[in-house]
């Protein structure tokens, strides 16, 4: 779990020092909505790792829908924070928008490999019983 956890952290700082650099190259400065906006993504995917670790402790059977409805909160979250601090009429706002859901589609990607990578128990060549 420390090493998704670092993984989502560091694909954070990458996600906040990538968008500030694009937003500066195209003349834009909206800087401490963006990096409200990778922090919040950031801290979003690391408590849902962190609830994630409380479920495999627990042995839970519903991983599964709880996967769906953490991911479902996030986007939740996002969407009304995106809501919050941005206004719709404005032309760079909606820049911001729009690279933000698009950063948020390939950080929820990634992160979903991650996960079930790490939930999922790796398969062993030797053991074939109860694989179908």
């Amino acid at each position: 779990m420390i090493r998704l956890l670092i993984k989502e952290i560091i694909l954070g700082a990458v996600i906040l020092v990538g968008g500030l650099l694009f937003f500066q190259s195209i003349g834009l400065a909206i800087w401490t909505k963006w990096i409200i906006f990778s922090f919040v993504l950031t801290a979003l995917f690391t408590t849902g790792t962190v609830l994630f670790k409380l479920l495999k402790l627990s042995k839970s059977e519903w991983t599964g829908l709880s996967f769906a409805g953490i991911t479902l909160v996030n986007q939740l979250i996002l969407l009304i924070l995106l809501f919050i601090f941005l206004e719709p009429e404005e032309t760079n706002h909606r820049i911001v928008a729009k690279v933000g859901i698009g950063i948020y589609l390939i950080f929820l990607g990634i992160d979903t490999f991650w996960k079930l990578k790490w939930l999922l128990p790796p398969k062993t060549n030797g053991d074939s019983a109860g694989n179908i």
